[in-house]
């Protein structure tokens, strides 16, 4: 539509309509092989991250989200192309596809291969990745990681991220860095080196994922050729981000919150606790449905607080106690006195900060402020 402009602005209508009349028996003789970026389409590739199947769904409907918002700001539409890593740069450079995302920012490659938006659009997840079949390394349980021989990229910024995951957890690796991907995963492959540092849409055959740490930011990425799309990608954004600024804030925090359960990991020591702790004792009082409902006939407590628990449990592999009492003061008199472990209160209530730890917030209600009608 941009070719059919210009010639509009030399007013030459009959060369207009003969382009236009080409460009649609083109486009309608064999739609599949038009080329999008004629057509008013930005044709992006989005690398599939490895993991579960809800990995894949989550960052599909992000993108989806994303570039629906932005396409708004944007003076053509949009058409996602999921693929693999293998299949990514190929295409982006077969011309395949006009940008890819999500690609880490490297400014060694800025100008020479690609050109990257000057904004954070996703948040790729880091993680340490094995070899098939390897059985030495365990991800619940990070001592296993002690010794091993870990490969990381040179100059690559998501490296200090798992500096950071070494030194919070005490562990002592061995670091080798290589030039390149080839180069690291020939190392794996071939027993060089025991894991890699690489991020859950990088990673490719014969990385196998360990244990995730980290999320780090990416950008949307073109070859240098096509820098034009990555301006105007980029003003759309800006544009976006002045009418709409809300809305990748609320993006991101929500995929922030969606990762971070696969980036928690318990430390050596808290795992160690974990596997030698005894059921802890949890103390519920009265009855307040849906949240605790007591059954005097079989003495258990159900409902939503427990379920929590359960959760938790689930998730840590601590076990719990359930125990009931009539009233608030006989639990808190529970804990104080040693007879009971846990229990949950609100915040600033009755028992002091002094004699109790808090936990960071595990059930959260919205209330309302309820007054009588007055009579007509």
């Amino acid at each position: 539509m941009k070719r059919i402009w210009r010639f509009g602005q030399l007013k030459i209508v009959s060369v207009c309509l003969i382009v236009f009349l080409m460009s649609l028996v083109t486009a309608f003789a064999n739609p599949a092989d038009a080329d999008m970026r004629y057509s008013g389409v930005l044709r992006v590739g989005y690398v599939l991250p490895v993991g579960s199947e809800d990995d894949m769904i989550r960052a599909h409907q992000y993108y989806t989200a994303y570039f629906d918002e932005l396409s708004k700001y944007m003076k053509m539409g949009y058409k996602l192309m999921p693929m693999t890593v293998e299949e990514s740069l190929p295409a982006l450079f077969g011309d395949q596809i006009d940008v890819i995302i999500p690609m880490e920012y490297n400014p060694v490659q800025e100008g020479k291969l690609l050109v990257y938006s000057r904004y954070d659009n996703y948040y790729d997840t880091m993680a340490l990745f094995m070899r098939d079949g390897e059985t030495r390394y365990k991800s619940d349980d990070l001592n296993t990681i002690d010794g091993a021989r870990v490969g990381l990229y040179t100059n690559r910024a998501a490296n200090q991220k798992f500096f950071s995951f070494v030194a919070a957890n005490g562990l002592f690796v061995q670091y080798e860095y290589f030039d390149g991907q080839e180069a690291v995963v020939n190392a794996l492959a071939d027993g060089r080196i025991d894991l890699i540092v690489d991020s859950a849409t990088n990673a490719m055959e014969p990385e196998k994922l360990l244990v995730s740490f980290g999320i780090c930011p990416t950008r949307v990425a073109a070859t240098v050729k096509n820098a034009r799309v990555i301006d105007e990608l980029d003003k759309a954004i800006e544009k976006m981000r002045s009418e709409n600024p809300d809305f990748e804030t609320s993006m991101q925090r929500d995929l922030y919150l969606s990762t971070r359960p696969e980036v928690t990991n318990f430390t050596p020591i808290e795992t160690s606790f974990i596997n030698a702790a005894r059921p802890l004792k949890v103390i519920f009082f009265g009855e307040y449905r849906p949240y605790v409902i007591y059954d005097e006939d079989t003495d258990t407590v159900t409902g939503i607080y427990p379920d929590i628990l359960g959760l938790i449990s689930e998730a840590s592999g601590l076990t719990f106690d359930l125990q009931h009492v009539k009233t608030y003061k006989e639990a808190t008199q529970k804990i104080l006195n040693g007879e009971g472990d846990l229990m949950i209160n609100t915040y600033g209530d009755v028992l002091e900060t002094k004699s109790c730890y808090y936990t960071n917030t595990v059930f959260e209600q919205r209330c309302s402020i309820v007054t009588r009608r007055e009579s007509e």
